[in-house]
């Protein structure tokens, strides 16, 4: 409810000056940020931004840097950064911005979330084929991900699918995201879905 600006200010006394490293929760990307953290000069806001387009309002934001004289301008008030920061930064010369152009993908809705687990299951399938979390026999797709303590009994088929950790899957699951502790019975075939527990499951249509 506060924004991105309004939560670094909410976070102001516990930053104690320091400056902070910012990226979006629901935001799911292959963006490696230690290039992007080295050599910041500690000044000037920088930004990853996706693509090459100028930066602005609608701007694609991967994660930034902001200076702790920034930080400690911030309220906690529902504010955002572009707002209450970047856009000022950006007319004085203060904002460098550096491209990504890997998979960006926000997660703000359940086909988004569906879309971002469906991206990182495929590009594990090498590591996935050799059996991730224990399930490399004819149960388990190439592109599957299964966790820890997942029980997968034989009348299960899996076919990029995503089994969090203590989940039980006797029925079929393609293309959806089982969240941990979650039980999918041999009657049940799942497509385009999340399960989060016994009571809820999103279908994404």
């Amino acid at each position: 409810a506060l924004g991105t600006a309004g939560a670094i200010g909410q976070l102001r006394d516990w930053l104690d000056g320091r400056a902070a490293l910012i990226v979006n929760a629901d935001a799911w990307t292959q963006a490696d940020l230690t290039p992007f953290v080295s050599g910041w000069d500690g000044d000037r806001v920088r930004v990853m931004v996706s693509g090459d387009a100028p930066f602005g309002p609608r701007s694609a934001v991967v994660a930034s840097l902001l200076p702790a004289s920034d930080v400690a301008r911030l309220g906690p008030v529902p504010s955002g950064l572009y707002e209450v920061c970047w856009r000022a930064a950006a007319a004085t010369g203060r904002v460098e911005t550096v491209p990504y152009h890997g998979p960006l993908i926000d997660c703000g809705t359940p086909a988004q979330y569906l879309a971002a687990n469906l991206a990182a299951a495929r590009l594990a399938a090498p590591a996935a084929e050799t059996g991730v979390g224990g399930a490399g026999d004819e149960t388990s797709s190439s592109v599957s991900l299964v966790g820890a303590g997942v029980v997968i009994e034989p009348s299960a088929h899996l076919d990029e699918a995503i089994i969090g950790a203590g989940s039980v899957i006797a029925g079929g699951v393609a293309r959806s995201v089982i969240w941990p502790g979650a039980t999918v019975g041999s009657h049940e075939v799942l497509v385009d879905a999340i399960r989060a527990d016994r009571r809820v499951t999103v279908l994404v249509r």
